[in-house]
């Protein structure tokens, strides 16, 4: 059995190979949502009222049920942009726009708060990086002949990479993430 899983994260491994440029285009997306953020402040105001009525509702839980809303969150959030970006990775792109606009937004409000990003952040990130780019990649299907073959290829892929890579790092930022808001905010 350990022998299959270690074949199963090889070929994640592989498979994240295939998609690191997708994940780069996330990133810039991200980074572009970010400006825009600064730009328009006016759009992150609405974002940001959003986030602000989650975190109220996450304030109410107990650490460990505030770990696991998180990750429900996190993973379901990242899980429905891979799944959508089957059309053309429009759902992904979305998202790193979207995401990158409120961060952009809250750090533009408070310059100093980017500290608190950084301990779940190096797990978070990346994740929703991969996880994103994963779904832009298979969103890319329409442009590979034989179409269906490749979309069930990359699907197939994807899913492998978010069970094995992208899950895993979401699980370790929950904890960090809830641990700290436990310790420092509430």
């Amino acid at each position: 059995m350990t022998e299959q899983k270690e074949n199963w994260f090889t070929a994640a491994a592989r498979d994240l190979k295939e998609i690191r440029l997708h994940i780069v285009w996330m990133v810039l997306a991200f980074i572009l949502g970010s400006t825009l953020g600064v730009l328009y402040p006016q759009r992150g105001d609405q974002l940001a009222s959003g986030f602000a009525q989650i975190a109220a509702q996450l304030r109410e839980l107990g650490p460990v049920a505030l770990i696991l809303a998180i990750l429900l969150r996190n993973a379901v959030a990242v899980g429905v942009a891979l799944l959508f970006g089957v059309v053309l990775g429009l759902a992904p792109l979305l998202a790193a726009l979207t995401n990158g606009m409120l961060v952009g937004y809250l750090l533009a409000q408070e310059p100093s708060g980017w500290w608190r990003l950084i301990p779940h952040g190096i797990f978070e990130l990346p994740a929703v990086f991969i996880g994103w780019g994963a779904g832009l990649w298979v969103g890319m299907w329409m442009f590979r002949p034989p179409r269906f073959a490749t979309l069930k290829e990359r699907f197939g892929k994807a899913v492998r990479v978010y069970g094995a890579i992208v899950l895993p790092l979401l699980i370790v930022a929950a904890v960090i993430e809830g641990l700290s808001a436990v310790l420092f905010y509430w």
